[in-house]
């Protein structure tokens, strides 16, 4: 969507009772999108000018529960829970003849996963229990396929873009307060990214252009919170105050530029400059705050907050029956950041 959010849910509850009070809450917005953009297979094309394929996939989901409960005995549990699987496709089908004076495949997504909840409770046995949850899988292809024939040298600029990338963007917030003789507030937060980005050229294919560059561009971004406020925060307050706080982000990123057994061909002037590049890239920016406190004569809290990237490849593949000539420089990197 140009703005606002995909899916946008929220639920709050609460419970009363002089001995007993019980509260769940749970949310959760779910987003399973795709995007396709391309030249059907065996199409032949004589184009004066530009040639653009390009798919683009932006989504937006966000879930926000909130749980209140108070009685003798008064436990407080709430839950969000947000999705997102996605698959955005640029290409150029098997058997295309093209010629014309420049080609740009493209394929972009992006989605924003946000999860909140805040949990309340207060007794003389006090429980608090709150857990946002978000989950991200996404596939972005970006490909020239096999057999196809393209010459881009003859008119117009000659440049070749073949490009796909993601961003994943995510974030929760999770209050979690217990008040009472005894008590006891948790937070739990989970966040998962499973991303693959790819930038391909098949088998048999003859590219041929004046300037070619093929990239595959991963993006995780977990920023902090506006107004310096916590991801985690949360109080157990007694005479026995415990409080808890978790929190696990596990990422798997496979970025990859693959040409196969392909004719790639760069024509112009002789010079040092880069004309044929290949590039593959991941970045990681994750940010974390937690405030939990515990208060009473025999109080305690715990905090675990753990980043683990499972996966992080990004990975540049040119196949052994591959031909690439160049009047320039060819340049080809993986890195991440």
């Amino acid at each position: 969507p140009g703005a606002g959010a995909s899916a946008d849910v929220s639920a709050v509850g609460s419970a009363g009772g002089l001995v007993l009070g019980v509260d769940a809450t749970k949310t959760g917005a779910v987003n399973t999108s795709s995007v396709t953009s391309y030249i059907a297979d065996n199409t032949t094309l004589n184009v004066a000018a530009a040639t653009t394929v390009a798919a683009r996939n932006e989504t937006k989901q966000m879930a926000n529960s909130s749980s209140d409960a108070f009685g003798l005995i008064a436990a407080g549990i709430t839950s969000a829970r947000v999705e997102a699987d996605t698959t955005t496709d640029a290409y150029v089908g098997s058997n295309v003849n093209l010629t014309g004076g420049s080609l740009a495949v493209t394929a972009s997504g992006s989605d924003d996963n946000y999860a909140e909840t805040t949990a309340g409770s207060g007794g003389v046995v006090a429980g608090a229990s709150a857990a946002p949850v978000t989950v991200n899988t996404s596939t972005v292809n970006a490909e020239l396929k096999d057999n196809s024939t393209i010459d881009l040298s003859t008119r117009g600029s000659g440049d070749v873009e073949i490009a796909a990338d993601h961003t994943a963007t995510f974030n929760s917030s999770v209050k979690s307060n217990a008040a009472g003789f005894l008590s006891g507030a948790g937070a739990e937060s989970s966040h998962t990214i499973t991303s693959n980005v790819n930038a391909n050229v098949g088998d048999d294919v003859t590219l041929t252009g004046r300037d070619i560059e093929i990239t595959a561009n991963n993006f995780v971004s977990k920023p902090l919170l506006e107004n310096g406020e916590a991801n985690l925060q949360g109080s157990a307050k007694a005479l026995v105050g415990i409080a808890g706080s978790f929190s696990d982000t596990v990422l798997a990123l496979n970025t990859n530029v693959d040409v196969g057994d392909a004719d790639i061909t760069v024509k112009g002037t002789p010079s040092n400059d880069p004309v044929l590049q290949m590039h593959a890239y991941n970045q990681i920016d994750v940010a974390e705050k937690v405030n939990f406190t515990a208060g009473g004569l025999g109080a305690g809290a715990r905090v675990d907050t753990n980043i683990h990237a499972l996966t992080d490849e990004a990975r540049v593949s040119v196949a052994d029956g591959a031909k690439l000539v160049s009047s320039g420089a060819v340049v080809m990197s993986a890195r991440g950041s």
